[in-house]
């Protein structure tokens, strides 16, 4: 969701997506976990709550957080 691991940017980027799956009617996501501190809980709280609350939504699968580190920019 972020190449350089912004959190803000991914936010952003999540939540449009799930508005766009939403639309789509998709029914099985899978998402990596991201670190569960500050804006990080955030994103995977409203990923928790989309499989919950999307009556099409067959399953919802959170990753564990992977160990690969972000490029940071040169």
């Amino acid at each position: 969701l972020s190449p350089s691991g912004d959190m803000r940017e991914a936010a952003s980027r999540l939540f449009a997506l799930l508005h766009e799956l939403d639309q789509s009617g998709s029914a099985i996501i899978h998402a990596e976990r991201v670190p569960d501190d500050g804006l990080g809980r955030a994103i995977n709280d409203r990923l928790y709550l989309t499989g919950k609350n999307w009556e099409h939504l067959y399953e919802i699968r959170l990753l564990p957080q992977s160990s690969v580190t972000p490029a940071t920019p040169q």
